[in-house]
Parts: C-alpha cells; structure tokens; sequence
C-alpha cells in the first residue's frame, strides 16, 4: 500500500482512495515450440501498480460496521515485467521494451471488465444412458461459460452411477449477462482413453433475474440443437449477483473474481507471445 485517501462523503458511507503497488521476485518460465526447436522465455521482476476506490455502505453499529463493499479501479493498471530468452536479456534489445508494453497496455484496455458473479449448485442427474455396456458409467459435468477461455469447471466423478447426485457449488466470473450462455457437459470418465460424452445443456444468463434464485431441471441434449433432446435430465440451482456491490459476506468472492481476471490477461499476454 503506497497512500490511503479519504473522501467527504454526506452519505451514511465510508469513502477512501487507495493506491497499491506490488512487486515480486516470482519467475515465470514459458515453453515456445518454434518449428523443432523449444525457446525457454523468462518472465521475472513483475511490478504491477493500481489506484482503487473503496466505498464501505452503509455504516452499522455491529461489526464490521458496514453491511456492504464495492471495490473498483479508478485507472487502468500498470504492468511492467522482464523478459530473458535462453537466459539472455532480450528487453535491451532497442525498441522492444516499448513495443511489448504497447501490447499490454491494448489486452488491458480491450479486455471486458467482469459484471457479477454466477453462483451454480450443480444437484444431480437423473436416467442417464449407459454407453458402456460392459460397466455403470462414471459421470461428471463440466461447467463454463460462453466466450471464456478459462478452463472449464468440473464436479466430481461418481462411480457407477445413472443417477449421481453432486450438491456441489461452482462461482463464476460474468462479463456480459446479456449474451453469454452457461454451458453444462456430462462425460462418462473412463480411466484410459476418451471420457464418453453423455448429453449437455445451456441456460442463457439474460434469462435470469438478479438476486433471484432459480432451479432448472432440464432434458439433457445431444448437442445445442434443442430438437435434439434424450430423455434425461439435469437439475441445477442458480443465483446471479449483477453488481460487483458485494455483502460482507461475499468479498472473498470478490477477491477471487478480480485474481481470476488478472489470470486471464497474463494467459492471453502468452498467447500473443507464442
């Protein structure tokens, strides 16, 4: 933390600007194919820099003494890092250091900024087909949402089962409710080979009402043709928040969202790299 300023305020709220900066000593070491040769690219000296405002409303007699926090980035924020090639300092190179701060900069400020948090319970399965005529199929589902590139979620396997039951719970990061779609794949897990896909799903998030829990059962589909539908089933809760306005209770939440986020940008920062 480099300076903390706070705000007037007439509202039953608590108001301060907050200025971070860290730095790391972590090494980040990239494996790059170029035809047959494998390149070992370093990232190492991260120093990321950020201006927040954190607004605590309102204000209660009963600790922690508000009842909700939003957190949010007052600018957009700043990434410098060192690259080495082979163990030699490619940043001296004239020009580069410019040239690759350009690309961060333009993934920092294209990147969608996450809206809300998707809370899913996946509950169970009912009737699922056997594909395996040798043994009980061993299911899970795998969950995730439209355009991320975030490896998708999963369950756990249960064993020999075609009619599993899961009640598990999955939080996912939101960047357009209007048009992503929560998508929910159920494989077969096989221990050596190709897991066996056993049907899927699709819930739009514009259908949802913020705030409003909602309980889906739906005929699992073979693929996103809704003619193409088998005669089972899969029940799922969900509880959309639409506003990163979090309660107490929820800033965890908040926290991993905004480190996921970050993930996100240094994935799509390798992509560009490779």
């Amino acid at each position: 933390m480099v300076s903390l300023k706070f705000q007037e305020s007439n509202e039953n709220s608590l108001v301060f600007d907050l200025a971070l900066r860290w730095a790391g000593n972590a090494v980040i070491v990239l494996a790059i194919k170029l035809l047959s040769l494998e390149v070992t690219v370093q990232l190492i000296d991260i120093h990321i820099s950020a201006a927040t405002r954190i607004i605590l409303k309102p204000c209660v007699p009963t600790f922690p003494c508000f009842a909700n926090i939003a957190v949010t980035l007052m600018e957009k924020p700043q990434i410098d890092f060192w690259l080495k090639v082979m163990g030699g300092d490619i940043m001296a190179i004239p020009g580069l250091y410019q040239c690759v701060q350009v690309q961060v900069s333009f993934i920092l400020g294209a990147a969608k900024k996450p809206v809300g948090i998707l809370h899913v319970k996946v509950v169970r399965a009912t009737k699922l087909l056997n594909m395996d005529f040798l043994s009980t199929p061993d299911p899970y589902v795998k969950l995730s949402l439209s355009g991320e590139r975030l490896p998708a979620k999963k369950t756990s396997v249960k064993m020999n089962n075609l009619n599993p039951e899961w009640f598990e719970d999955f939080r996912m990061t939101v960047k357009d409710s209007q048009c992503q779609v929560l998508q929910m794949h159920i494989y077969d897990w096989q221990k050596f080979g190709a897991h066996v896909y056993l049907g899927m799903q699709a819930i739009p998030l514009k259908i949802l009402i913020p705030y409003e829990k909602k309980e889906f059962i739906l005929n699992l589909l073979k693929s996103m043709d809704p003619d193409d539908h088998i005669t089972r089933s899969l029940e799922v809760k969900l509880l959309w928040r639409r506003r990163l306005f979090l309660s107490w209770k929820t800033v965890k939440d908040f926290l991993e969202l905004w480190i996921m986020s970050k993930i996100e940008v240094l994935m799509m920062l390798r992509r560009r790299l490779l």
